[in-house]
């Protein structure tokens, strides 16, 4: 009973995120990613040393006048951590800043300027 029960929530779970993610398409999922970089990057240059999630969709709000679900920036941290353009340092472990739970942060790689010739 239990395990049909878990099925069924698991497969409309599925259900309801695949048609989300569908929904956004392939131009949304960009935007976002290049928006919640363009969020990681400017915390930098500001001083952050990095973000959790909820910093990061709380700076999307701000940015944006509206929400941004929490599973949504986890998805699109998820692809940019895949494409190297952002990274959870080993060991760098901190309390976030909304939620006061450990979390582990992600920040932009530091990148070697171009060398002069």
């Amino acid at each position: 009973m239990i395990d049909t029960l878990h099925a069924q929530i698991s497969s409309g779970t599925r259900n309801t995120s695949a048609q989300a993610l569908a929904g956004v398409g392939i131009k949304g999922q960009k935007f976002q990613a290049d928006a919640v970089l363009d969020i990681c990057i400017a915390a930098q240059r500001n001083g952050a040393q990095d973000l959790s999630l909820r910093e990061i969709a709380r700076r999307w709000e701000l940015l944006h006048g509206r929400q941004i679900d929490v599973g949504t920036v986890s998805a699109r941290v998820s692809n940019l951590i895949a494409a190297n353009r952002l990274v959870r340092l080993p060991g760098a472990m901190r309390a976030c800043s909304i939620s006061g739970k450990t979390v582990h942060p992600v920040s932009v790689p530091m990148k070697q300027e171009r060398l002069c010739a």
